[in-house]
């Protein structure tokens, strides 16, 4: 087998992320990043999920033109409600 420079290149790379990603995902995080949400929709509802299953990351604030389902919201993620910002058009 033949291996031109792009694929030692490739080879080298990759070498070199797998010596650092382990130290990297053992570092535990000191301080969670927290996120606002404005809008609740599709792509929030994508999102906001998967902050659940981090260790850095946690919602703290919404941002929505409807106050019941953003209220609704905010009991899943434990926002408290003074953290809510209603929109109206």
């Amino acid at each position: 087998m033949k291996m031109t420079r792009r694929d030692f290149a490739k080879l080298g790379a990759m070498g070199l992320a797998a010596h650092f990603a382990s130290p990297l995902n053992a570092q535990v995080p000191t301080q969670k990043i927290g996120y606002c949400v404005i809008g609740l929709g599709r792509i929030a509802s994508h999102f906001m999920p998967g902050t659940l299953n981090t260790t850095n990351s946690r919602i703290t604030a919404l941002v929505s033109g409807h106050r019941d389902k953003a209220e609704r919201v905010a009991a899943q993620y434990g926002i408290p409600l003074a953290r809510i910002i209603h929109e109206s058009a």
